[in-house]
């Protein structure tokens, strides 16, 4: 059911893209006690994908899918925790501490966000080399965005002393 639910979510094996019967699949998956499909339940209503936009639930999924240790859903808990969605009010505290449980669990997306937190000050001091460091590790394992920030980064030489050409 699980399988089912993300071929419909990604539009995979032929299928076309359909939220509304992925939902439905998820949630029939969740009855059997499947938790990658509370996780992907609560990217779903993050995300408003065939259903009303609602952090809440997101929120409510996500922590769910955490407690049967997707270190992934984690990542989602923090972002949440950032924007201040499905939560009291945002904390930069919570959110930090969610990406870094994903990140110390090889989850490549709180490597990631705890790279922005550095790179932009987010709740933490700014900190470029910290970014740099949460960002390149990301991008070794395979997060387009890291390498984006880190070319950023390296072509403005934010946070850099910039290399001065020889001349000769």
């Amino acid at each position: 059911m699980y399988k089912v639910g993300l071929f419909y979510y990604f539009g995979l094996r032929g299928l076309r893209r359909d939220h509304s019967k992925a939902l439905s699949w998820f949630l029939k998956a969740v009855e059997k006690g499947e938790p990658r499909s509370m996780e992907l339940l609560g990217e779903i209503y993050a995300r408003g994908a065939g259903v009303e936009r609602n952090y809440t639930k997101a929120f409510e999924w996500l922590t769910l899918a955490s407690k049967h240790h997707l270190y992934s859903a984690y990542n989602g808990i923090g972002y949440l925790y950032v924007k201040g969605y499905g939560v009291d009010s945002k904390n930069y505290t919570k959110a930090k501490e969610y990406f870094e449980k994903a990140a110390d669990n090889d989850e490549v997306g709180g490597h990631y966000n705890l790279g922005v937190m550095y790179l932009k000050g987010i709740g933490v001091k700014r900190d470029v080399r910290l970014a740099c460091k949460y960002f390149i590790v990301a991008a070794n394992n395979g997060q387009p965005k890291a390498f984006y920030q880190l070319a950023k980064i390296f072509h403005l030489g934010v946070g850099f002393k910039k290399n001065v050409p020889l001349v000769g």
